[in-house]
């Protein structure tokens, strides 16, 4: 949290599985939770599967529900419409009941009479701000640039570091009619058959003369 009082989230996929290189756990050192965009109408998904998903995903990347504030879509666009408000109702409940300390939807500008009717009726009576708290929670914002500054920089240390180079695949030779270990060794500046064979000898089994044309063996 940006102080005790001031809150930072940040919003990806539904599903973390579907956003893998993201730095979740950068994220999660910085910001009070994660607002999943959990869009069940354009996925064309259940309500209650589409947030068991997302819980277990986010469980899986280090966040308990009380750390999840997913985001619904209120939104109509091309094939994809409004959901139910039977859905919206649902969807605020079984946040609530799983553990999330709150939900938001996107987007407001979108959302007709009978959504923003939904999400009237979905949601519980917030408790009061005093002004003091308020204060306190203003004065708490000017500590916002350090925060973000230090999130950004750890992921730009992950952009710039190099991804680790990839072994070179290792080099093979397919056997040829007349081929022998000790001949092909000698082809390729082997010390002998035995390494060659050694390294074969799975392939090739236990005699090391026992090798046929169109075998592929490693050459070391």
């Amino acid at each position: 949290m940006l102080g005790p009082e001031y809150s930072l989230y940040f919003s990806s996929f539904a599903l973390a599985r579907y956003h893998r290189p993201f730095p979740f756990g950068i994220f999660g050192r910085y910001c009070t939770g994660a607002v999943p965009q959990v869009y069940w109408n354009a996925f064309r998904w259940p309500v209650d599967q589409s947030l068991d998903w997302a819980y277990e995903d986010y469980a899986a990347v280090g966040f308990a529900p009380d750390r999840v504030f997913p985001a619904g879509g209120l939104y109509r666009e091309g094939i994809v419409g409004y959901p139910y408000p039977d859905e919206v109702r649902e969807f605020a409940q079984r946040t609530r009941v799983t553990g999330s300390r709150g939900v938001s939807f996107w987007s407001y500008e979108h959302m007709n009479e009978e959504m923003w009717e939904a999400v009237r009726s979905a949601t519980v009576e917030e408790e009061g701000m005093s002004s003091a708290e308020f204060d306190q929670l203003n004065a708490s914002a000017s500590q916002l640039a350090g925060r973000v500054g230090q999130l950004e920089a750890e992921v730009a240390a992950i952009r710039s570091t190099p991804p680790p180079t990839a072994a070179p695949p290792p080099r093979t030779y397919t056997v040829q009619p007349g081929d022998t270990l000790s001949g092909i060794a000698a082809s390729f500046g082997l010390d002998g058959w035995q390494r060659l064979y050694e390294i074969n000898a799975g392939a090739i089994g236990d005699d090391p003369n026992r090798i046929y044309p169109g075998q592929v063996l490693v050459i070391p």
